[in-house]
C-alpha cells in the first residue's frame, strides 16, 4: 500500500543510501533565530557540502564568478579577499584548502547558478562563524557573533512586530495558484493500419489496399477545481487527406461525499461487464473506480514539515515541504505500488 505521513522536521530520520552525488532542498539554522531554505549536495561516500555563493549572500560575503575558469572571487565585509576553486580555496593570500568541491552549473533551486559546493570546515574560516552539518535529517546549524542583516531584521520582526519580515526562498515548492480554466498539458497519439483485401475470380485476382490513419489530440487541464479534458480525433481513410472524427470532452469534479463526471462518463466496470462506457451524458457516484497514480497526490500540511514517502512498506524518499505544500509529481518508482 502507498502511504504518505508527516512529521516535524526534527523528527524525521530519511534514508540516504546515496549511488551518486544528489543535490538536497534544506535549511539552515541561524543563531536558532531564523530558518533559511539552502540547497545541499550529498555525495556518493554521504559527505555534506554546502553552497559558497548561496550562504555568501546570508554571510554578507562579496563574490564573483568567473564563467570560464569556473572560479568565484570573493571579498568579506572586512576586506579580506580570495577564491574558491574545484580543487582549491585560498584566502588572504593562503590557501587554506585542497579538497575536492564541486561546481553545478544550475541547481534545483532557481539561484542556484554557477555555483560550487564545498566543505563546511572551510567555510567556517571565510565566514567567521561555527557551521556545523547534521546526518540525521541533513540540516545545517550555523552561529556567529557577526551583526549580520539577516539576524537584525529576525530581531526587529521578534522584538518590533514589524511588518517587514526575513524570509527564506519560500518559492521552492509553493505551487502556482490555479487559475478558474487552465490547460496543463497537450498529448497526441496517432495509430496506423494498412489493410490489404484479395479476391480470386475465375476472370482472375483483384487486390485492394487501404491506409487508415487515426490521430487523437488530448488537451488536459482544470477547472474550478475539477479535472477538464478536451480530445479530438481526426482520420484519414485513403485518399482523403483529413476527416473530421469528432470533438468530445470529459468533466470530473467532487461535491461532498459524490463524485460527478460530465461529457464523456467512465460507466460502470466490474470484471465482467461494462456498462455506460464513452456515452456522452451525467454519471454521479459515491465510490472510486480505480486508484489515482501516484504522482498524481498532493496536498497541504503544515510549515516546517516534511513528508515521508512510503511505498508497499518500503520508505522511498523524504520531501521538503517548507511551503506547506507537498508533491509527488516528480517521484519516479521502479515499479508501480500495490493500491
Amino acid at each position: 500500500m502507498l502511504s504518505i505521513i508527516t512529521g516535524l522536521i526534527f523528527f524525521i530520520q530519511p534514508v540516504f543510501a546515496a549511488q551518486q552525488n544528489q543535490n538536497i532542498i534544506t535549511y539552515i539554522n541561524l543563531n536558532d533565530k531564523a530558518l533559511y531554505d539552502v540547497e545541499i549536495i550529498l555525495t556518493k561516500d554521504e559527505k555534506i557540502l554546502l553552497p559558497f555563493k548561496q550562504l555568501s549572500e546570508i554571510f554578507e560575503v562579496k563574490v564573483k564568478t568567473n564563467h570560464s575558469t569556473k572560479e568565484i572571487n570573493f571579498e568579506t565585509s572586512d576586506g579580506i579577499k580570495g577564491k574558491v576553486g574545484n580543487n582549491y580555496i585560498t584566502f588572504n593570500n593562503k590557501k587554506i584548502s585542497s579538497n575536492k568541491n564541486i561546481y553545478q552549473k544550475q541547481g534545483l533551486m532557481d539561484d542556484i547558478k554557477d555555483e560550487i559546493f564545498c566543505d563546511a570546515k572551510d567555510l567556517n574560516i571565510i565566514f567567521n562563524s561555527e557551521i556545523k552539518t547534521d546526518k540525521n535529517d541533513l540540516s545545517i546549524i550555523a552561529n556567529t557573533e557577526r551583526a549580520l542583516i539577516l539576524l537584525k531584521g529576525v530581531e526587529i520582526e521578534n522584538n518590533e512586530d514589524e511588518t517587514k519580515k526575513i524570509k527564506a526562498y519560500k518559492n521552492i515548492l509553493a505551487p502556482e495558484k490555479n487559475k478558474k480554466i487552465q490547460f496543463d498539458s497537450i498529448s497526441f497519439n496517432n495509430n496506423t493500419m494498412s489493410d490489404t483485401v484479395s479476391q480470386y475470380l475465375v476472370s482472375g485476382t483483384s487486390k485492394n489496399i487501404f491506409f487508415n490513419n487515426n490521430t487523437q489530440v488530448v488537451l488536459k487541464g482544470k477547472a474550478y477545481n475539477g479535472d477538464l479534458s478536451i480530445d479530438m480525433n481526426t482520420y484519414n481513410y485513403k485518399g482523403e487527406l483529413f476527416s473530421f472524427g469528432g470533438l468530445g470532452f470529459k468533466y470530473k469534479n467532487k461535491l461532498k461525499n459524490f463524485e460527478y463526471e460530465l461529457g464523456r462518463v467512465r460507466g460502470i466496470k466490474d470484471e465482467t461487464y461494462t456498462i455506460g462506457n464513452q456515452m456522452l451524458g451525467f454519471q454521479l457516484s459515491n465510490y472510486e473506480f480505480k486508484p489515482k497514480t501516484y504522482r498524481e497526490l498532493n496536498g497541504q500540511v503544515a510549515d516546517d514539515s516534511l513528508v515521508k514517502v512510503y511505498a508497499d512498506d518500503k520508505e522511498e524518499t523524504t520531501l521538503c515541504t517548507y511551503d506547506g505544500y507537498y508533491s509527488l509529481n516528480n517521484l519516479y518508482l521502479n515499479k508501480e505500488p500495490n493500491y
